[in-house]
């Protein structure tokens, strides 16, 4: 008995693939996974630069003469900007790892290889449906200013979302598989085997793909609103000035004599 083989319908959905066609889509995966790598060297750039500006606030802060007003104003700002790279970061690895994983889906020659690969599938995708995902995106992008994006825009983006994800596989399905033979182990070897027969390979890689797309719907998304951040900053310089000049009549006042004190002498 072989156990490792995949059903009819997995196998009529490989026999229609050509060697061409998932050459096509190994390339292209391959090619934005590269670039998804590269693009994380620049982020963690970036997190590091609003760290040490962090830093320096709280420095800076500690010092009698310092401006409270201004420099809680700055790094509210700094913490918004470091919060959106954190969160495209965040969004990336996750893509990254559904990319790896589908390429990985593809070179597999054999149904042995590709159903043993087949669970990993389903765990990212319970990941992403149970909390990590979409919990996290939408707590963190509900939180950013009206300047940034508009809440009817979020609520449009989920929407969207909400609609791709129907189309992914059951979570109380992914969560089987995961719980059994990917993130946990059941000890019973029955159990295991029967989990592993319910993996099908043509459903992970439409899941997985549902989900490249879901993530660089948000990330799309998510650019727009650090371009916003510019709004912010530009806000900030105004309100510098105008304080910059408050503080400057208030110096001017405090340099003149007290015309009552001297006609009092």
């Amino acid at each position: 008995m072989n156990i490792f083989e995949f059903q009819e319908s997995d196998k009529s959905a490989l026999y229609t693939i050509s060697k061409k066609l998932a050459d096509e889509h190994i390339e292209y995966l391959q090619t934005n996974l590269e670039s998804s790598a590269k693009k994380c060297g620049i982020y963690v750039f970036l997190m590091d630069h609003f760290d040490n500006e962090l830093n320096k606030m709280t420095i800076i802060n500690t010092q009698s003469s310092s401006d409270d007003y201004t420099i809680d104003k700055w790094r509210s700002i700094l913490k918004i900007h470091k919060g959106i790279y954190d969160l495209i970061g965040y969004l990336t690895l996750l893509q990254m790892d559904a990319m790896t994983t589908c390429i990985s889906l593809f070179h597999t020659t054999t149904d042995t290889e590709r159903i043993m690969l087949c669970k990993h599938s389903y765990t990212i995708i319970y990941e992403a449906l149970e909390h990590n995902l979409f919990k996290k995106v939408a707590q963190d992008m509900h939180q950013y200013p009206e300047k940034l994006v508009a809440k009817e825009k979020i609520k449009k983006l989920w929407k969207s979302i909400k609609e791709d994800i129907k189309k992914i596989t059951e979570k109380n399905e992914a969560k089987q598989v995961r719980n059994s033979i990917d993130a946990h182990k059941s000890a019973s070897f029955m159990e295991q085997i029967n989990t592993y027969k319910q993996c099908k390979w043509t459903q992970s890689i439409i899941n997985l793909y549902l989900l490249i797309k879901i993530i660089e719907n948000i990330q799309n998304s998510v650019e727009k609103i650090n371009t916003n951040m510019k709004k912010l900053y530009d806000q900030y310089r105004i309100m510098m000035e105008e304080h910059i000049k408050q503080l400057d009549n208030i110096h001017k006042i405090l340099q003149q004599p007290d015309k009552t004190f001297i006609a009092s002498k």
